[in-house]
């Protein structure tokens, strides 16, 4: 159902270290608080430390939905954890350089769109 299909996609479930854990290994996808201790590829686009990616929106849909023509919609993180693009800048200055390209994603609600 679409209730399980938000949860899914909500998931900081990190299967490498077995417990709750935002970062760059649950499906939310949370790349800019993983300090990629664990990347197993050093040449990989994305296992540089905090790297300012990952889930930036969700949909989902079940069966109900689907045969109308509808879906389930949200901007921002599939979990509601907004991302602060000065925040995250501040705390990581390596990506300073993004300033004016790297915008806020604040949480917004889960919305049916028909």
């Amino acid at each position: 159902d679409v209730e399980r299909a938000k949860l899914m996609l909500a998931d900081t479930f990190d299967v490498y270290l077995g417990y709750n854990n935002p970062s760059s290994r649950c499906i939310c996808a949370h790349y800019d608080v993983d300090p990629q201790y664990y990347a197993d590829d050093p040449d990989a686009v994305w296992n540089i430390p905090f790297y300012p990616a990952g889930s930036c929106d969700a949909k989902a849909a079940g069966p109900d939905d689907m045969e109308h023509m509808r879906m389930w919609g949200r901007y921002g993180r599939a979990d509601g954890v907004e991302f602060n693009a000065k925040e995250f800048m501040e705390q990581h200055p390596l990506w300073k350089w993004m300033d004016g390209y790297l915008y806020d994603r604040p949480t917004q609600p889960w919305t049916l769109f028909d």
